[in-house]
This record gives C-alpha cells, sequence and structure tokens, in this order.
C-alpha cells in the first residue's frame, strides 16, 4: 500500500532506521497512521519507535513500535498515577456519571 501524498517524507526518516520488512511496507503504513502530521512529529514517531525497539531488545523496528511510539507522541508519557474524581449528574432519566 503506497500514499504518494507522504511517502518522500516519510523515506527521509525511515531510511536512517534497520526496519524488519522493506522501506515501502512502513512508508505507506506510517502515512496511513499518521494523518495530518507535520515531519517533526513524524520525525519523533521514528525516534520513538526505535527506542522502543531498543527497550525490547530488537535488533530492528516493526509495526507494533510503530504504533506504540505513535501513541506515545500523541498521547504523551503514560501517567503512573491516576486519579479520577466521579460526580454524578441528575438529568431527565438515569444518572450520569461524569469523571473530571
Amino acid at each position: 500500500m503506497r500514499l504518494p501524498f507522504c511517502c518522500p517524507g516519510c523515506r527521509v526518516y525511515l531510511s536512517k532506521l534497520k526496519l524488519a520488512k522493506d522501506m515501502d511496507y512502513f512508508t505507506g503504513r506510517l502515512a496511513a497512521l499518521t494523518p495530518g502530521m507535520t515531519g517533526a512529529d513524524i520525525s519523533n514517531v521514528c525516534n520513538e519507535a526505535a527506542l522502543c525497539a531498543g527497550r525490547l531488545g530488537m535488533g530492528h523496528i516493526d509495526l507494533p513500535q510503530f504504533e506504540s511510539a505513535i501513541d506515545r507522541v500523541i498521547g504523551g508519557l503514560e501517567k503512573k498515577h491516576k486519579v479520577h474524581t466521579c460526580f454524578a449528574v441528575w438529568v431527565t432519566g438515569p444518572v450520569l456519571l461524569l469523571s473530571g
């Protein structure tokens, strides 16, 4: 699957990485997974995917590392301690719990 509108930009960042499959496979997937991202965002995704592969002790980068890197770049660092406060709001019908 090739998406020509993003391939040249993706190829620049992917050319520096050790990939599990050929570059054409990853350029198409990366283009499909990162719509609207800037070149800096895609660079961050590639760097984070390399870090994820390194943490797992892998010698190459595969699609799951790119997927977790995209989640991390979009969502930021995972919070270790999540504090949720819930309160109830009465609406016409059942009680709706809102997290705040």
